[in-house]
């Protein structure tokens, strides 16, 4: 079952003779439980297509259908809850709240959709164990490590079950140590949880922990390529290859 699927997806910005055309007829599949990288150089498209499925803008042409219903025909009140309800997100920099304490971040997205108290204590009990974070419940971010606020970001990010996990560029500002750690905690999401995933990146080594990796370059999709049975260090190689042979990758976000 395709979780995400876009069909010629058009995004133009301004008019006239100052029409930008960010995204050129963009079509793709993610199937439910696929990890799936887009990598792009700055200016390729990538953050404007994360924008689009999650509904932050709106396409000029095409369509986008996220478990099986098309975003684009969606009213303001449906796209709220949309994003309230089928979409997770892992920022940068976690994006925890200061004055909340790590359960009350943790249930953050529950609280928001009204779920039962019961309900929650429950579903948060499960989660912060699996992700090794069950005895720091009354603690508060700037009480706990870098690592331990990305498992509590992660952990949010999925309590809800959302149908679609989301990350732009999420170790643009993390050291090596701490972007491989974030980068395995999406992995594990991908296989304990069955979590589908997509991500954007300019960066080979965080796209060679997907399972698919697609290419942008100008607004449009130009490669595609699959990990099977490859290492890891071979498909990085892969994905360095292909990269270079568009033009390289950059170090912008």
């Amino acid at each position: 079952m395709n979780i995400l699927k876009l069909e010629n997806v058009v995004k133009i910005y301004g008019r006239g003779g100052n029409a930008t055309k960010a995204l050129d007829g963009v079509s793709l599949d993610v199937a439910e439980g696929e990890f799936v990288t887009i990598m792009g150089a700055s200016g390729s498209g990538k953050t404007t297509l994360l924008n689009l499925i999650a509904s932050i803008d709106s396409v000029t042409g095409g369509t986008i259908c996220v478990d099986g219903r098309d975003i684009t025909r969606m009213s303001e009140k449906e796209l709220a809850d949309y994003r309230g309800q089928k979409i997770g997100f892992v920022f940068q920099d976690y994006n925890l709240i200061d004055t909340l304490t790590v359960y009350e971040n943790v249930v953050l997205p529950l609280t928001l959709k009204n779920v039962k108290p019961e309900e929650i204590v429950a579903r948060a009990d499960d989660i912060m164990k699996k992700f090794g974070i069950g005895e720091l419940s009354g603690k508060f971010p700037d009480e706990i490590s870098g690592g331990e606020r990305q498992r509590a970001a992660c952990a949010r990010a999925l309590i809800s079950s959302p149908a679609l996990i989301m990350a732009d560029e999420p170790t643009g500002a993390l050291d090596s140590r701490n972007s491989r750690n974030l980068m395995e905690l999406l992995r594990m999401m991908n296989k304990s949880f069955g979590a589908t995933i997509l991500t954007v990146t300019h960066d080979p080594v965080v796209a060679s922990y997907a399972s698919r990796v697609l290419f942008l370059r100008d607004g449009r999709l130009f490669n595609e390529i699959i990990k099977g049975e490859k290492t890891d260090s071979g498909f990085f190689r892969e994905i360095t290859d292909v990269s270079a042979s568009a033009g390289g990758q950059d170090d912008a976000v």
